[in-house]
């Protein structure tokens, strides 16, 4: 089976996302930079910089995680995994990226229900709704489901870039 058409896909959410994040990252540095030049220099700092920023740092991280799966890069311990070779390497990196995807569920279905009550609650300095700081967990979940159900896909079709980053296990 050939799913070079979805990987293509993947590659360019991939990109999307790592652009987002390059622009928070760019945003969060122009704001910082500022807001210390204003505190200290003219004893003025921004009201609103410290909660925006830490806002931008929430949609940072959890934008990560996706990223973090689409290249394979998140913390774990693999000394059996590379021990295994074949079948049993591929149903234990099943048996992971199952537990992966259910637990993703759980923080999914956790943050709807989170995000229903808070968007009648305002951020402090900001004119913003708090639901919209927390969107980007079930963002970031379904993302990382997404690339998880097809790294299992690519994985037992016999694609030995099963991990959509380029790099071999």
């Amino acid at each position: 089976m050939n799913f070079y058409a979805v990987k293509k896909v993947c590659a360019y959410i991939q990109k999307a996302v790592g652009g987002v994040l390059i622009l928070l990252m760019l945003a969060m540095a122009v704001l910082m930079f500022s807001q210390v030049v204003l505190r200290f220099c003219f004893g003025r700092p921004l009201a609103w910089a410290e909660e925006a920023l830490r806002f931008m740092y929430v949609w940072l991280v959890f934008l990560g995680l996706p990223l973090g799966v689409y290249y394979n890069d998140l913390t774990r311990f693999d000394l059996l995994q590379t021990s295994l070779k074949g079948i049993p390497k591929k149903t234990l990196e099943t048996g992971i990226y199952i537990i992966m995807n259910v637990m993703l569920y759980i923080i999914a279905w956790g943050a709807f229900r989170l995000i229903s009550r808070q968007f009648s609650q305002r951020a402090t300095t900001l004119p913003i709704p708090m639901g919209v700081v927390y969107m980007v967990i079930p963002i970031s979940t379904i993302l990382g489901f997404i690339f998880v159900v097809l790294k299992i896909l690519l994985m037992w079709a016999g694609d030995t870039d099963f991990d959509m980053g380029g790099k071999e296990r």
